[in-house]
């Protein structure tokens, strides 16, 4: 572990940059600056240094200009998992129309979490963003997530996040409601 440094902002004094996700996990680089961590679901999983990809300036660049915190593999893998999502919905409404009146009508609205789940990874695959810009950091590379050096861009990711997290949830209560009135 030499060379590694974690910095942590105090939760004890919070600046206004800073949220309880960085007051919880912080965010560990090596003597570089180099993310040390990458996110596996919601778990921070630590990079063998072998591992690491190095930092690549053109993908930071363009989420900075895109406003985005994700990289491109990050993108396809949600596309990827919002399609299998979509089945998963497809088979439940084809499940709950062929059981007709069988099923009772409240158990449709089970069905919000097939579809919480591919509409919400499909829109955050299409706008790019994901939900790490509440602690002000992104990972635009694939290289591990990090902090947003400008405040401002982080500012402005979150706000397109929390945008982004609204549509989300109307679209997927829009969704169940509709299935469960038909």
């Amino acid at each position: 572990m030499e060379g590694l440094t974690r910095r942590r902002e105090q939760p004890t004094k919070m600046s206004p940059s800073a949220s309880l996700a960085d007051a919880a996990m912080g965010v560990a680089t090596n003597a570089n600056n180099e993310p040390v961590y990458a996110m596996v679901g919601c778990v921070p999983t630590k990079i063998a240094p072998e591992e690491r990809k190095p930092v690549d300036e053109d993908a930071m660049a363009y989420c900075a200009f895109t406003k985005s915190n994700i990289s491109e593999a990050e993108v396809q893998r949600r596309y990827r998992m919002s399609g299998a999502g979509f089945l998963a919905s497809v088979a439940g409404v084809a499940g709950f129309l062929a059981a007709g009146d069988k099923a009772p009508r409240e158990a449709r609205l089970l069905l919000v979490f097939p579809f919480a789940t591919w509409i919400s990874l499909f829109l955050s695959a299409r706008r790019r963003i994901c939900g790490i810009s509440a602690s002000l950091s992104w990972d635009p590379d694939g290289a591990g997530i990090r902090k947003i050096a400008d405040p401002e861009l982080a500012k402005a990711i979150w706000e397109k996040a929390k945008r982004t997290h609204f549509a989300q949830v109307v679209l997927s209560l829009a969704a169940t409601y509709a299935f469960y009135k038909l």
